[in-house]
């Protein structure tokens, strides 16, 4: 068609639009005479402009519901898919509904979202989107929804998230009034987000403030990756390094979601977007702009009647300028929106990473002028501006050593001159304090320059008690010949804790770099080659695997690589193995509580802290106690001015002891303090599990109760090995391999075949047993220690056997496995009868203290259901009551 034709038809396409539609026929037949193709030409516009108003002006969740219509006639509300009981519709969006359901397998909210029938009849469709989520949830980030799950029942399929307790932003923003900095934080963790996302090739084009979740805390969480869309560079464009940073934009999709329907929400789109053009990353930093405008001032800065006023005003209008509405906005954060919302690709924003970079020190800056008047105005106070300069001086030490580019180099220098001009005069009013003045120009001046590239987090948690672990695990990983180092322990140790102290402290060790990769939130071990690769930034080019393309990456470098929390993943071991065959210089630091089994792992054991004994001790006694320490500075925490005092002081260690020295559970009872007192807290432990609720918000789910820190490795175990674990539970203080076979196997054994005086018969009864119990140990379910007769005994810490105890009556078996325990020492107490008056009584008497609680459960559970067995129990053992009581 030549140019003249098509001159001819947009002039006609765009006259139309002024004529009324009832005489829009008689305005066709008259401009277009008798040249069909001119008239079907321009009837293709208008048909295609017609279908575009009204799916533009139908708002999403009138699409989806269409959609998802067949779905929802089916009642979902009540009804059990999997293991998700659905409580409630929370709403309906892009992805379509989305429900609030419960997690009867890990004991936890979920949010659900189902997907069409018709979309998943298209295999292409529904395998392409299938990939897209599995992207989605290796981007493995504090601020970006966790996909628990894609799942398939009944032909309906479903996609399990984290449950975002919260509000969207949209809803947070009209509830609070927001300063600039609060704008800043929320804005820091959304550019975050969106930098691990293009970092992987994923572009959201949808960033609004509905797909933003904010928590009570104030933490922020990216939804709906439902249209997302991935892209890759064009050939030759430079690749993402370590640090993210890129040069490139991203274009041709190598494949995207495609409902048909959903393109973007119009108040949010960007110019490319509205225009139908290929979007990539910076389509996602334009919606950014518009939020964070609209954050700021309160509106939009777009407008438009309709959804298509909406769209010319984004692609033909400039906004108003953000400092004739806010004239005492930071020329900061000016500039930070002005470069955002930039029109022309090449003048907005390159990378997410810019965005973030310039966004940190922007709150920074406005941080340090805060921080700089109140010095400022206590300089003239010497009593008090010692307190600022330490203060701020050990901030930035912290920041420093962690690479934070806390402070621009304006900043820097505006400090300089205050440490200088105002503290000449500080100095002159008092000469001992130039120190303080002089540490606060080396502060303000520092430089994070020249640490190694590394992933490392900025955010210091309270580390204290653990410098002897932390002296043999450097160790260890210093060692020339350890490749791999296994930290295994119990949930709740601190093992994650302990090895971020670790790769801070070899930081500078590592010439190319310390990494570290979170698996907490996948459960696939095919998603862990991926994750690695994104975290060091490899992508899959040039027809080689992934594997071979990061391999060939890190080549001879020097790393230490931190894989945290294996446990879940353990079957992608072997490519581990592969991995440390190819890199003769990289190390892996492992945190798992389960050991990998590998030729080459070592392993370190991380044990709950030393526990006070029983006896009554002082508070000065006490507190050099880590495990008592940890409770104290907890309760600080949350309640100003708490101490450890004589008086509470047999509480608080009674607290530690009965936990066993736990970590988690120790800061879970010690929060409790803002509502108990120690001495109640210590009466409430008898319902521990519902009693150790209420970690911080921004911990993982399993690290927020001590019933989902055991969850999770109870959901890890075979099916014999759950049976073995929760019959184990009837045993109190420990219990040894005879001890177990007897009680756990005792419906396939007959007793009178076990003889007290052959421990080993139960065993060739029963050789599985002794692998199960093995396993529970390598597992960190179960805690072994040696016996001075050199057999070894086994013991569950106490939350832990609550936890299974729990799980062994809602089997239905606790009454029964119960008797078993029972019979079991009753058979023990009249074994022991007739050497209670012999040569071998001392031997006798120490076996029988040592299963004292044993004794005492059996005897409970004897007096309330068989109380001639607990008269037979007691007869029989007399002499140790007398003698030990």
């Amino acid at each position: 068609m030549d140019t003249k034709k098509l001159k001819r038809i947009e002039d006609i396409y765009h006259a139309i639009a002024d004529v009324d539609p009832a005489v829009r026929d008689q305005f066709l037949a008259e401009n277009c005479g008798d040249d069909i193709e001119l008239l079907r030409e321009v009837e293709s516009l208008l048909s295609f402009s017609r279908s575009a108003i009204s799916f533009l002006e139908t708002p999403p969740e009138s699409l989806a519901a269409e959609m998802f219509s067949g779905i929802e006639d089916a009642s979902l509300i009540g009804r059990k898919i999997e293991q998700y009981e659905i409580r409630s519709l929370l709403g309906k969006g892009g992805m379509g509904a989305v429900y609030l359901a419960y997690d009867t397998k890990l004991d936890r909210k979920v949010a659900l979202k189902f997907l069409p029938r018709e979309f998943a009849e298209e295999s292409g469709r529904l395998r392409r989107f299938i990939r897209e989520a599995k992207s989605t949830s290796a981007l493995n980030h504090p601020n970006i929804i966790t996909i628990h799950e894609i799942g398939e029942s009944g032909g309906i399929h479903f996609i399990a998230t984290e449950y975002v307790d919260g509000k969207t932003l949209g809803e947070y923003a009209k509830d609070n009034s927001l300063s600039y900095r609060s704008v800043l934080e929320i804005a820091i963790q959304i550019a975050s987000a969106l930098d691990a996302a293009h970092s992987s090739g994923i572009v959201h084009r949808d960033i609004k403030p509905d797909n933003v979740m904010i928590r009570p805390d104030g933490f922020a969480k990216i939804l709906d990756f439902g249209i997302a869309k991935l892209a890759e560079h064009r050939t030759g464009d430079i690749k993402t390094d370590p640090a993210g940073k890129q040069d490139s934009n991203l274009i041709s999709p190598s494949f995207e979601t495609s409902l048909g329907l959903i393109v973007g929400t119009p108040n949010y789109m960007s110019p490319e977007q509205a225009g139908g053009r290929e979007v990539g990353h910076q389509t996602d930093i334009f919606s950014f702009g518009i939020v964070f405008y609209e954050l700021l001032t309160g509106r939009l800065p777009f407008a438009g009647d309709s959804s298509l006023d909406m769209i010319s005003s984004i692609v033909n209008m400039k906004p108003r300028p953000i400092d004739e509405l806010l004239p005492d906005l930071p020329i900061e954060i000016v500039n930070i929106v002005n470069s955002a919302l930039d029109k022309d690709i090449g003048r907005r924003y390159q990378t997410a990473r810019k965005l973030l970079d310039d966004l940190k020190a922007a709150s920074h800056e406005l941080e340090f002028k805060s921080r700089m008047e109140g010095a400022m105005y206590s300089i003239e106070k010497p009593n008090s501006t010692k307190t600022i300069f330490d203060d701020q001086t050990r901030e930035n030490a912290q920041a420093v050593d962690s690479g934070d580019p806390i402070f621009t180099p304006a900043t820097r220098e505006r400090g300089k001159n205050i440490s200088t001009d105002k503290g000449s005069r500080f100095r002159h009013d008092d000469p001992g304090n130039a120190e303080i003045v002089s540490n606060f120009a080396k502060f303000v001046t520092a430089s994070p320059d020249g640490l190694p590239p590394n992933n490392l987090s900025g955010q210091f948690t309270p580390f204290f008690g653990r410098e002897s672990e932390v002296a043999e695990v450097l160790k260890l990983i210093s060692e020339p010949d350890v490749k791999l180092l296994t930290i295994t322990g119990v949930g709740g140790t601190g093992k994650t804790r302990l090895s971020e102290r670790i790769t801070q402290i070899l930081l500078p060790k590592f010439r190319d770099g310390v990494f570290c990769v979170r698996l907490a939130s996948i459960s696939d071990p095919q998603l862990v080659l991926p994750i690695i690769a994104q975290t060091l930034g490899v992508r899959e080019e040039g027809g080689r695997s992934l594997l071979e393309c990061l391999i060939t990456h890190i080549g001879d470098k020097e790393m230490l690589i931190l894989l945290d929390n294996f446990e879940h993943v353990i079957d992608s071991s072997k490519l581990i193995a592969e991995l440390l065959e190819a890199l003769k210089f990289v190390k892996f630091l492992i945190t798992s509580r389960v050991r990998l089994n590998l030729s080459l792992e070592h392993e370190f054991t991380l044990h709950p802290f030393e526990i006070p004994d029983a006896k009554e001790l002082t508070a000065i006694e006490l507190s050099k106690f880590p495990s008592v320490e940890l409770f104290v500075k907890t309760a600080r925490s949350v309640k100003y001015g708490f101490s450890l005092t004589d008086e509470n002081a047999h509480s608080i260690g009674e607290i530690c002891r009965r936990l066993d020295g736990l970590p988690l559970a120790i800061e879970l009872a010690a929060a409790r303090v803002k509502l108990f007192s120690p001495d109640a807290i210590l009466a409430r432990l008898e319902n521990s599990l519902d009693l150790l609720t209420g970690g911080a918000r921004d911990l993982p789910e399993r690290q927020q109760t001590i019933r989902g820190a055991i969850a999770w490795s109870y959901d890890l175990l075979e099916p014999e090995e759950t049976e073995l674990f929760e019959r184990l539970s009837v045993f109190r203080g420990g219990f040894t391999l005879d001890d177990a076979e007897f009680v756990a196997n005792r419906e396939s054994l007959d007793p009178r075949q076990i003889p007290a005086s052959d421990p080993a018969a139960s065993i060739k009864a029963a050789p599985m047993t002794l692998d199960l119990i093995s396993s529970l140990v390598d597992k960190s379910l179960l805690v072994q220690r040696q016996q001075p007769d050199g057999e070894p005994q086994f013991r569950m810490l106490v939350v832990v056997r609550e936890f299974a105890f729990e799980k062994l009556q809602a089997a239905g078996n606790a009454d029964k496995i119960r008797r078993f325990h029972a019979e079991h020492y009753c058979e023990l107490s009249e074994n022991a009868a007739p050497h209670l008056r012999g040569s071998q009584a001392v031997q006798w008497l120490e076996k029988l203290d040592q299963e004292h609680d044993n004794l005492r459960a059996a005897l409970e559970w004897g007096l309330e259901n068989d109380p001639q067995l607990s008269l037979r129990i007691a007869a029989s053992i007399n002499k140790f009551w007398t003698q030990r009581g």
